[in-house]
């Protein structure tokens, strides 16, 4: 067997070296750390980078906010032309004139519910549908004398309304759509909002109470200082019809900008018609198409004939004033939106021949 000298000097002599080694302070040159003034410039370095980032962050959050700010305001200025389209589409007479529609409005301004300094654009005659239900059930067992159950509610004029509108089972309102500036200290965001005005023939339907102000254009009462559709006006006192905003963030045209009329002078008029002492009003506006008959004026070749055959409808959103975004008003304006409509309606319509 082998052993070992533990008390051997030289066992001692490299232990004691070795502890040395471990216990022997470390010189200046090699001691690890930050001074001062490293740990102050990293500091400073480091918050420099982070505030970059952060304020990158937030630039590309306000971008992406923008964006989608754009997004659903175009969404909605689609949506809008498409309600104006169908509405419009399915009307029965249009006033294409901008003089008209300026006479129209005038008409129907005394309503209360009428937003006061809207400009009108597009307005129509159209026929919406009556609920069968607010109307007399027929007698069952049938009554010769009272086959439509009219005359058991109703007397005089009105069992006359009431069989008539059971077979018609629809009766017509009038319609107009404005542009009107939003006020800064309103609910509305946008620069400009539109607006349908509607006045319907009812009030209640199911006790036949008319409208007041409303005169039915397709009857012509030899009685009272009525019209029909062209020469239309209100009658027993102001009306009292219904206002309700389609849509906001509408663009309002810079001052300085021109006019933009419709893409064939002699084929469409515009409304609201080009007026240079006014700003122009290009956001929304209206192109009615006059018809398809040339005639010579002025030594010029010119489109008469039947109105309002067909619209191009023009609509330009724009987000300048959303709280949601700071953007410019150079980049918020939408791209302009244009919708050609055929109207359905055969009032006043005539087909040429040779």
């Amino acid at each position: 067997m082998m052993s070992h000298e533990v008390s051997s000097p030289m066992f001692f002599k490299s232990a004691k070296r070795h502890l040395h080694r471990l216990c022997a302070p470390t010189p200046p040159s090699q001691q690890c750390g930050f001074t001062l003034i490293e740990l102050l410039v990293s500091i400073i370095v480091g918050a420099i980078i982070v505030s970059s980032m952060l304020f990158l962050v937030l630039e590309l959050l306000k971008v992406s906010k923008r964006e989608e700010v754009l997004t659903i305001t175009q969404q909605d200025m689609r949506r809008a032309l498409a309600y104006m389209a169908s509405d419009v589409g399915e009307a029965d007479y249009v006033y294409a004139d901008p003089a008209q529609v300026t006479r129209i409005a005038t008409e129907v301004e005394g309503d209360p519910r009428w937003p006061a300094g809207a400009t009108p654009v597009l307005a129509f005659w159209r026929l919406d549908p009556i609920d069968m239900g607010d109307l007399p059930a027929n007698p069952a067992p049938y009554n010769e004398n009272d086959p439509d159950g009219c005359i058991a509610e109703f007397d005089g004029d009105r069992e006359s309304e009431c069989s008539t509108l059971k077979i018609r089972q629809s009766a017509y309102s009038l319609v107009i759509y404005l542009i009107a500036e939003n006020d800064e200290t309103g609910i509305w965001e946008g620069p400009a909002r539109i607006i349908r005005y509607e006045l319907p023939k009812y009030s209640d339907v199911e006790e036949l109470l008319q409208t007041v102000g409303y005169d039915d254009p397709s009857i012509d009462n030899p009685n009272a200082d009525d019209g029909s559709f062209a020469d239309w006006v209100v009658i027993n006192g102001p009306p009292e019809g219904n206002a309700q905003v389609l849509t906001d963030h509408v663009d309002l045209t810079d001052a300085a900008a021109d006019w933009v009329d419709c893409p064939d002078v002699g084929a469409y008029l515009r409304v609201p018609e080009i007026d240079n002492t006014q700003d122009p009003l290009n956001s929304f506006y209206v192109c009615a198409r006059i018809g398809d008959d040339i005639d010579q004026i002025d030594g010029q070749d010119v489109r008469v004939g039947s109105l309002s055959q067909s619209l191009i409808i023009n609509l330009t959103g724009n987000i300048e004033q959303s709280p949601a975004t700071a953007a410019s008003s150079e980049s918020s304006k939408l791209p302009a939106l244009q919708s050609e409509v055929l109207v359905r309606g055969v009032i006043e319509k005539r087909v040429t021949g040779d």
